[in-house]
C-alpha cells in the first residue's frame, strides 16, 4: 500500500494535514495524487495501434518494425514514443533500454557466478583427463590382455 493510499484510508478520523505531517508527504502531494486517481486515463490512439501490431505479429515485432508499421497506418510516432509506449501495453522486451537493461542484469549475474563456473569447469576438466589416462592405461596394460 502507498502512503497515500494509506492517507485515503485514515482521512476519516485524522486529519490529513496531521497524516501528511507524520508520514513527511506534502499535503500538496497528496490532493495532488487524489485528483490524478479521479481523471480517466485516456491511451493514445497511437499506443493502442503498438498494440495491436504486436499482438497481431505473435509479440515479436521489435520497436523498429512497431513503429514503421504504426507509422504507417497515419499516426506520427518517433522512436522515443513507440518505446515508451510499447514498454507501457505490456510489451516485454522490445524497448531498446529494457532490452539492454535486461541484459546487463543477467551479465552481472553470470559474472557474480564466473568464479565458481569456472572453478567447476577445470575440475570437471581434471576429472575427465584423469578417467580418461585411468581407461587409456588399464586398456593397454598387459595383465588384462593376456
Amino acid at each position: 500500500m502507498s502512503t497515500y493510499q494509506h492517507i485515503a484510508q485514515r482521512r476519516a478520523h485524522v486529519p490529513v494535514r496531521q497524516l501528511c505531517q507524520v508520514l513527511r508527504v506534502a499535503p500538496a502531494a497528496y490532493y495532488a495524487w487524489q485528483r490524478r486517481r479521479q481523471q480517466p486515463v485516456v491511451e493514445p490512439a497511437w499506443q493502442l495501434a503498438v498494440r495491436e501490431a504486436f499482438a497481431h505479429h505473435n509479440q515479436r515485432y521489435g520497436t523498429r518494425r512497431l513503429r514503421a508499421e504504426v507509422q504507417a497506418q497515419g499516426h506520427a510516432v518517433g522512436p522515443a514514443a513507440s518505446c515508451r509506449g510499447s514498454t507501457r501495453v505490456g510489451t516485454e522486451n522490445i524497448g531498446r533500454e529494457n532490452l539492454c537493461r535486461e541484459l546487463s542484469r543477467e551479465t552481472a549475474v553470470l559474472a557474480a557466478h564466473l568464479p565458481r563456473l569456472l572453478s567447476a569447469l577445470k575440475s570437471y576438466h581434471r576429472l575427465s583427463h584423469l578417467l580418461f589416462s585411468v581407461i587409456n592405461d588399464s586398456l593397454s596394460s598387459p595383465s588384462l590382455t593376456s
